[in-house]
């Protein structure tokens, strides 16, 4: 088997000159036909081509056979493999739009003696610093089966520091002061996806309290009138399995006396680590629920369109939704576009509303292979459209709260 690992630190926040260095190992068998005995560069810079070339010897000659590509980003969130013939040069687009990576193909038959291996990988100068951790790795059989090489090849950034999360400190177990509706905001993040997390806390005496609280970024959700008890800093919530997504676990929060804040984690079962907050008072008076609210019909005498942006990863959505029609018995139609990683236009479709909830017609022949929309929710107070997509490359739900615009500045579908 012949592998070639990159393990790759990707941060281009990290670097002033947005550069990676690349270190090496050989790491075949006994049984193993290849060996390695040098790699360069020993570093490449973000945003440009480059050609890693790793120099070695093999004692058995080769005529053929396939590799396997397979890419893991952020802890496992991205998981793909690509496939091809070793003697073949073959060039792939990496999951989200952050880069290509080359296999050069071997010169077949390759004899037995000395051979150089040939990478070209471009990674975007833009690559979000949240795909910290990375591996690709080669692997690739002759005609017969056999194991011809094995080289693991490291990339990261040095000096690169973790996220301010992982250095925030909570400090002070001291209770908080209550005497009306007390907010905290903050963003929850981790492999780039966020999740924006908010408390109301209505009432706090003798270490108990009740509150609301709700996200809103990767699925929204909304959690109202829980209880909650205080231990030192610990904060624990009543059962909240009713009104979080599935899969979503708050299994730890804490209140920072010395700072007000409160520190929360979530758990995901989709995303390999947990993702922690830090949440600040802010006014109560600007605290935004992200909760759909209101469930009545949308009134279109004309054209009415709604925008907004839906992302992870650090890759962005931009998503127009232009209804052209609707009457509460017999429903809508509408056009709806996205600009971004993958465009799309989906034109003429219809739809009904019961309730909150949209239902689109079938829009598989226009959408993105691997791309759903799996929920449409018009919220009423607000006049906004929330719009929940699901992509086979990051699974996670991705939710976008679309706000009303003039349609001449939306694009014409």
């Amino acid at each position: 088997m012949f592998r070639t690992v990159l393990a790759s630190s990707f941060a281009t926040g990290a670097s002033a000159a947005g550069s990676l260095s690349l270190t090496w190992e050989d790491c075949g068998s006994s049984g193993t036909h290849g060996v390695t005995t040098d790699v360069q560069p020993t570093s490449l810079t973000l945003g440009e081509d480059t050609d890693i070339v790793g120099t070695g010897s093999v004692d058995k000659a080769v005529s053929g056979g396939t590799f396997d590509l397979h890419m893991k980003a952020g802890g496992g969130l991205i998981n793909k493999h690509f496939t091809g013939n070793n003697c073949e040069a073959k060039t792939f687009n990496l999951p989200l739009g952050i880069g290509t990576l080359g296999w050069g193909g071997l010169t077949c038959p390759l004899a037995v003696g000395g051979v150089d291996l040939h990478f070209q990988t471009k990674l975007s100068a833009s690559l979000p610093a949240s795909l910290a951790k990375s591996t690709i790795g080669l692997t690739a059989i002759d005609t017969d089966g056999d194991d011809l090489l094995c080289v693991n090849l490291n990339l990261n950034t040095a000096g690169q520091n973790d996220d301010d999360e992982e250095n925030f400190r909570c400090k002070g177990s001291d209770d908080p002061v209550i005497t009306e509706d007390t907010c905290y905001t903050g963003a929850a993040g981790a492999l780039g996806v966020t999740e924006t997390v908010s408390l109301n806390i209505h009432s706090f005496a003798s270490s108990a309290g009740g509150l609301d609280f709700h996200g809103d970024g990767i699925e929204g959700f909304t959690c109202s009138g829980k209880t909650f008890t205080k231990s030192g800093q610990d904060i624990t919530f009543s059962d909240s399995s009713d009104c979080l997504p599935s899969g979503i676990v708050v299994s730890a929060v804490k209140y920072c006396s010395d700072s007000d804040q409160i520190r929360v984690t979530v758990k995901d079962q989709v995303v390999p680590i947990p993702i922690t907050a830090t949440l600040n008072k802010v006014d109560c008076t600007s605290f935004v629920g992200s909760s759909c609210r209101g469930s009545d019909d949308p009134v279109i005498s004309e054209t009415t369109c709604y925008r907004g942006k839906a992302g992870a990863l650090g890759v962005t959505e931009t998503v127009t939704i232009s209804i052209g029609s609707f009457d509460s018995s017999a429903g809508g139609t509408l056009d709806y576009v996205g600009e971004g990683v993958t465009g799309f236009t989906c034109s003429g479709k219809t739809f009904t509303k019961d309730g909150q909830a949209i239902t689109l017609s079938d829009s598989s022949d226009c959408l993105p292979k691997g791309v759903v929309v799996s929920k449409v929710l018009y919220c009423s107070d607000s006049d906004q459209v929330k719009l929940t997509i699901k992509d086979t490359a990051v699974p996670i739900p991705i939710s976008a709260i679309l706000s009303k615009v003039d349609c001449q500045s939306t694009i014409e579908v």
